[in-house]
């Protein structure tokens, strides 16, 4: 089994691993964030019960400038979080979900803002199942 749902989030909403604000100045940006993965869960199924999946996720971005992928590890998990409160996943711990992994999926111009505070950030989001019963 293969699900795939998109969402763009601008680029102030973003969390990053190398943001270092206070932990609670961040709460309302991940709030923000389930919300939107929980929206683009109302588009998929929900895994099976019993299924486990390993979660891909692809960054796309407008221009060609150096970043680490991994350190949007906090915008990814907030939107599998939001996966989870769509009951897409049975929950998001280790039982049930390898990941989420995520990969530079390229650059595309029409994420570009027209100011930088514009720009946004795409996320295609990948379930695959990866085992049988738990």
């Amino acid at each position: 089994m293969r699900q795939q749902t998109t969402v763009l989030v601008s680029r102030g909403t973003l969390l990053n691993a190398n943001d270092r604000r206070h932990w609670g100045a961040g709460h309302a940006r991940t709030s923000q964030l389930r919300m939107i993965g929980k929206g683009a869960g109302r588009a998929m199924y929900p895994v099976p019960a019993g299924v486990r999946v390993r979660v891909d996720v692809d960054v796309w971005k407008g221009y060609t400038s150096h970043y680490d992928p991994a350190n949007l590890y906090p915008t990814a998990k907030a939107l599998v979080d939001g996966l989870r409160d769509a009951r897409v996943l049975t929950d998001d711990d280790w039982k049930h979900v390898d990941g989420p992994h995520l990969h530079h999926g390229g650059v595309d111009p029409s994420l570009r803002g027209r100011i930088p505070a514009g720009d946004k950030v795409r996320f295609v989001v990948t379930l695959d199942s990866i085992g049988g019963a738990l």
